[in-house]
């Protein structure tokens, strides 16, 4: 958890002197979802899918941590949207059109 932490407050930092890094909010709510502050991650992927929208990535872990909060309806358009940003043999996407079938 202290490297979560240090690695968190470091990209606060980065974000600080460049508020249009999608890539450090991305990873930052990776950090967050780590801890389990789905919220505060949640925060961070809309934030990343604003500046960059074509991110496939964002939109998966979003998703996860839509999930997480049993959002399924938010997680399924998340997921939706990376199945198709996405070619359709990536191995995260094989698994994830198996787990929505699995809601059908």
């Amino acid at each position: 958890m202290k490297n979560t932490n240090f690695l968190i407050n470091s990209l606060s930092s980065a974000i600080e002197r460049n508020p249009n890094n999608a890539s450090a909010y991305n990873v930052r709510g990776c950090a967050y979802l780590g801890l389990e502050q789905y919220d505060s991650g949640i925060t961070d992927y809309s934030t990343a899918i604003k500046l960059d929208p074509n991110n496939a990535l964002v939109y998966n872990d979003r998703g996860s941590a839509y999930l997480a909060l049993k959002y399924y309806d938010l997680a399924k358009k998340d997921f939706e949207k990376f199945l198709s940003l996405v070619p359709e043999d990536d191995q995260t996407a094989v698994q994830i059109k198996q787990f929505l079938n699995s809601l059908e």
